[in-house]
């Protein structure tokens, strides 16, 4: 099953590799850098099959490694490379399927590709962690509410620990405690 989360990112991913590959064509048609300098750009324009494949392959290498999975993905560095290393698996399957079908590609445009849809990604994840930090929540759909149970230390801890982790998507409604001396207190704001 997967999360509402996990299903946008898919689907940016497959437009954001759509765009990486067009920009590619377009970058080696533009910069005069290579065998050649800039090509024209009827030779760097690749043909819809090209596109699908870039697309399928990787769609496949970041689902294999990990990208969609957000338990696996919980630190932006764990995210990040995840999604290098679906790039770098998805980029070996783009390149054998080009090289049975259309291996006039240019190999510095297949670089640009990679740099690009890496680039892309990665920004656009960035992006998504920035907007839920800024509105304290990790996850689509909502938040969780947090009751402690038990006011003692390692309670107030926890409760630390959830209210310095506000991204996480949980807040903290409160610590319940059979220790009446801690009744109507306030820890960290909380009420007890």
């Amino acid at each position: 099953r997967s999360s509402r989360l996990s299903l946008q990112l898919f689907f940016t991913d497959l437009l954001l590799t759509l765009l990486g590959l067009y920009l590619a064509s377009y970058l080696r048609s533009a910069l005069p850098i290579g065998r050649g300098g800039a090509l024209p750009a009827e030779v760097t324009a690749l043909p819809f099959p090209a596109y699908l494949f870039a697309a399928a392959s990787w769609s496949v290498a970041l689902a294999l490694s990990g990208a969609y999975d957000p338990e696996r993905a919980l630190r932006w560095y764990s995210e990040a490379g995840r999604v290098a290393l679906g790039g770098l698996l998805g980029t070996i399957l783009l390149a054998g399927a080009l090289f049975m079908t259309y291996r006039e590609t240019s190999r510095l445009q297949f670089l640009y590709f990679f740099a690009a849809n890496l680039t892309l990604l990665l920004t656009y994840r960035a992006a998504l962690r920035i907007y839920y930090i800024a509105f304290g929540r990790i996850r689509p759909g909502g938040r969780g509410r947090v009751l402690i149970l038990g006011a003692g230390e390692l309670g107030r801890t926890v409760g630390r620990v959830i209210l310095d982790h506000s991204r996480w998507g949980f807040d903290l409604a409160g610590f319940l405690d059979d220790d009446v001396g801690k009744h109507s207190q306030q820890f960290s704001g909380v009420p007890v």
